[in-house]
């Protein structure tokens, strides 16, 4: 998807290897930021609604692992997701 959007993905190299570093001594979820963590929920709402018209499969995902940082920082879930009807 990068690629597609004109982006090198190794510009991701530093935080995906930072992140799986975290992960491999367990202390990925006490040190995840971002709107998740924050209990965002505005942002949160816009990046599942803009995922699902990109890709339902991604936004799938996505909303599992928002769920699981949301549970681990003591906040509640986000709704299951509705689709906004379209207008016209």
């Amino acid at each position: 998807h990068l690629r597609d959007m004109g982006l090198d993905p190794s510009l991701l190299s530093p935080l995906v290897k930072a992140s799986v570093d975290r992960a491999l001594h367990g202390q990925a979820l006490d040190t995840v930021t971002g709107p998740a963590a924050r209990n965002d929920r505005n942002t949160l709402l816009a990046q599942q609604n803009l995922l699902h018209k990109a890709n339902p499969d991604l936004a799938d995902l996505h909303a599992q692992l928002t769920h699981r940082i949301l549970s681990h920082h003591g906040h509640d879930p986000l709704p299951p997701f509705q689709a906004t009807p379209r207008r016209g």
